[in-house]
C-alpha cells in the first residue's frame, strides 16, 4: 500500500537548522543545513501572533485579512525551509504531513507557512511530533474496545454559559451516533474538581475539555484546566504517569487567559500538550490562543461528526478548518493544533451510521383560508353560524383537556409499573448475590458510616442523548451536594451486580477472594417516559436492605433551557427527601 504522508523534520543546534523532507519509503533521509538568525524569526512569529489576536479581538478575517497572513506566512516559509523543500511540498500529491519538531521550536506556527498560495494546514492533513529531552517513563498503551469511552467536561468553573452549550451539543451529537451500534459511551460532566479528574480520568479513552486554561509563564507547573474548587494543573498530570493507561485523545477546547493573550506566545498549547503526551496520551488537539465561544463550539462539531464518519484524526481537523474558514468571518481555524499521528483513525470508514442532520420540527398552526363575504343580509347568519360552531369546539377543548389527564396517567401508571419491575429484579439479584457469597455482609463493612446511594436505571429506556443526559445531570447534582450519602457507581447498580455474579459464577476459585463492594443502603429507581419531547421522571426512593418504598417522585424536564441548568430542580425533591432520611438516622 501506497504511503501517503510526507514528514518534515527540523532539528536545531543554536541558529543552525537541520531540515528533512522525505516520505516513509525513502532509504536515505537527507538533510540541508540551514542558518537561521532565530532572532529574526521569533520576530516574525511575533508579529503574525500580533496580528491573529488582533483580528480574534476584533472578530474579524476577511478577504483582506487572509492575503496579509499569507504575506507573512511566506515570509516565514523562506526564513526556515530551503527553496527545493518548499517546491517539493507544492508538487506533493501526499494527503499528510507529519512535522517532526525539536522542543524548542514549537512555538514557531508551522501550519501557517505558506510555500505558495496555500498555508500548509490547508494543503495537508497534519500533526506534530516532538523531540522532548529526558527518558521515556514505564508508560502503560491503552488497549481500545468498541465502545469508546469519552468523557465531556464542560465549563467546570461554571462562567462559561458558552461551555456548557457546547458541552451538551456534543453530547447529543455523539450519542446521536450510536443509532445503527454502539460506538461510543459519552459521558457529560460540569462540577468536576481537581481530585474527581485525577480519580477518574484513565477510566475512559477519549476525553473532550471545554472550559478556561490558566497561563502564568512565571509558575508553569501551575498552569492547567481551570476546575471546580481549583486547578488541574501540569504537575497533577506529571503524577499520572504511571499506573493504568492514560485517554488515547484528548482535546483541550479551552479559551485562554488574558496573560496568555498578552504574551504573545504559542508556548502555552504546548506546554499543555507535552504534559499529557508524556503522560501517555496518543494524540492531543489543543489551542493556542484565544478563541471566540461560538467558533469554539463549531469547530468541535464538525470535528467530533467527521471523526465518528469514519475519518483520519488529520482529516477531520483539517475539514473542520476548512468549514469554519468558510463559513465565518474570523480567523479562528488557525488557532487549532494536532499532536499525534495524523493517520490514526477512531472509528472505522463503514462502521459508523451517517446521521441525518434535521431533528423533528415543531408543529404549526395550518392557516384556513376564508372567502370574501358580502355584508347585509348575510350579517345575521354569521353569528348563528359561529355560535354553532363554538360549541363543538368547546367540546373538543374539554375532551383534549380529559385525554391529556388521561395520557399522563396512563404515562405514570407506564412509569409505576416499570419501576415495580425493575425493583423485583434488582431484589432477586441481591438475593442471588447473598446465595453466593453468604459472607459478604460480615466481610463488607468499611466506610459503614458513611451511608451510600446507588442509582439504578433501565438502559433500554435511557437510550437518547436528552434521557442520558438528565441522568447525568441528577447525579451530578447528588455528587455536588452536601448530603451524607455517598453516590456508589455512575453506572446502573443492578449491572454492577449482575456483572459480579456473572464473573463469580464463571470463576468458582475467586468465590472466597476479597470483593471490594460497598452495599448500598437507600436505592433510587429511575425511569422517564422518552416518548415524549419534555420527558416525565418517576425517582423512586427505596430501602435497599428491606425493599420498603420510600418515595415515588415525580419531576418534568423543560424543553427550552440546557438540561444541566435545570439539575437542581429536577433532583430537587429527591435531595429534600434525602435530608429527611438523614434526620431521621441521625
Amino acid at each position: 500500500m501506497k504511503d501517503n504522508m510526507l514528514y518534515l523534520s527540523v532539528g536545531r543546534e543554536q541558529d543552525t537548522l537541520k531540515i528533512s523532507l522525505y516520505s516513509r519509503g525513502d532509504v536515505i533521509c537527507p538533510y540541508e543545513s540551514l542558518l537561521v538568525p532565530m532572532q529574526n524569526t521569533e520576530t516574525l512569529c511575533r508579529e503574525l501572533t500580533a496580528m491573529l489576536n488582533r483580528l480574534l479581538r476584533e472578530g474579524k478575517g476577511g478577504d483582506r485579512d487572509l492575503q496579509e497572513l499569507r504575506r507573512q506566512g511566506r515570509n516565514l516559509c523562506r526564513e526556515l525551509l530551503p527553496g527545493s523543500m518548499r517546491q517539493q511540498l507544492v508538487e506533493s500529491r501526499a494527503e499528510y504531513l507529519m512535522l517532526h519538531l525539536d522542543f524548542s521550536l514549537l512555538s514557531i506556527p508551522w501550519e501557517l507557512l505558506c510555500p505558495d498560495e496555500d498555508f500548509l494546514c490547508h494543503r495537508f492533513s497534519m500533526g506534530r511530533r516532538v523531540n522532548m529531552p529526558g527518558k521515556n517513563g514505564n508508560i502503560s498503551e491503552r488497549s481500545l474496545t468498541r465502545p469508546l469511552r469519552m468523557w465531556i467536561i464542560a465549563n467546570p468553573k461554571g462562567n462559561l454559559p458558552a461551555a456548557d452549550a457546547e458541552g451538551e451539543s456534543l453530547f447529543e451529537e455523539t450519542e446521536g451516533m450510536n443509532r445503527e451500534r454502539a460506538v461510543i459511551e459519552p459521558v457529560l460532566d460540569s462540577d468536576i474538581s481537581p481530585q474527581d479528574l485525577k480519580n477518574s480520568i484513565k477510566n475512559y479513552d477519549l476525553l473532550h475539555f471545554a472550559g478556561h486554561v490558566r497561563y502564568d509563564p512565571e509558575y508553569p507547573g501551575k498552569n492547567g484546566w481551570e476546575l471546580s474548587g481549583g486547578h488541574f494543573t501540569l504537575t497533577d498530570i506529571e503524577e499520572l504517569c504511571s499506573g493504568m493507561a492514560m485517554p488515547a485523545f484528548v482535546f483541550s477546547n479551552a479559551c485562554h487567559s488574558a496573560r496568555m493573550e498578552a504574551a504573545d506566545t504559542f508556548s502555552a498549547s504546548g506546554t499543555l500538550a507535552e504534559a499529557f503526551l508524556r503522560a501517555g496520551v496518543r494524540h492531543y488537539l489543543g489551542t493556542c490562543r484565544e478563541i471566540p465561544d461560538a467558533s469554539g463550539k463549531t469547530f468541535a462539531l464538525r470535528f467530533y461528526r467527521h471523526l465518528l464518519a469514519g475519518k483520519s484524526l488529520g482529516q477531520a481537523v483539517k475539514d473542520s478548518r476548512t468549514e469554519l474558514n468558510r463559513e465565518t468571518p474570523h480567523i479562528s481555524w488557525t488557532a487549532y493544533i494536532l499532536y499525534g499521528n495524523p493517520q490514526t483513525r477512531y472509528f472505522a470508514r463503514k462502521s459508523v451510521h451517517e446521521r441525518e442532520s434535521g431533528y423533528a420540527q415543531p408543529i404549526r398552526g395550518q392557516e384556513v383560508p376564508v372567502q370574501d363575504r358580502k355584508t347585509g343580509q348575510w350579517q345575521h347568519r354569521v353569528s348563528g353560524i359561529l355560535l354553532l360552531l363554538l360549541i363543538p369546539i368547546l367540546l373538543s377543548v374539554f375532551i383534549i383537556m380529559g385525554k391529556a389527564d388521561r395520557d399522563e396517567t396512563r404515562e405514570i401508571r407506564q412509569l409505576m409499573e416499570r419501576a415495580d419491575r425493575i425493583q423485583q429484579r434488582t431484589e432477586r439479584l441481591v438475593k442471588e448475590l447473598a446465595e453466593l457469597l453468604p459472607d459478604l455482609p460480615e466481610a463488607e463493612k468499611t466506610e459503614k458510616e458513611i451511608p451510600a446511594l446507588a442509582m439504578i436505571f433501565d438502559s433500554r429506556a435511557v437510550a437518547g442523548p436528552k434521557e442520558k443526559m438528565i441522568l447525568f445531570a441528577i447525579q451530578s447534582e447528588l455528587m455536588e451536594s452536601q448530603t451524607a450519602f455517598r453516590l456508589l457507581e455512575r453506572e446502573s447498580f443492578d449491572k454492577v451486580l449482575e456483572e459480579i455474579i456473572r464473573r463469580r459464577r464463571l470463576r468458582p476459585e475467586e468465590k472466597r477472594s476479597p470483593l471490594k463492594l460497598i452495599l448500598p443502603q437507600v436505592l433510587v429507581i429511575l425511569e422517564m417516559n422518552n416518548a415524549d419531547p419534555a420527558p416525565l421522571l418517576l425517582m423512586r426512593v427505596t430501602d435497599a436492605r428491606s425493599g420498603v418504598l420510600i418515595a415515588n417522585l415525580f419531576e418534568k424536564a423543560e424543553t427550552d433551557r440546557p438540561i444541566l441548568s435545570q439539575k437542581e430542580k429536577l433532583a430537587g425533591y429527591l435531595l429534600r427527601t434525602l435530608e429527611k432520611l438523614e434526620k431521621k438516622s441521625g
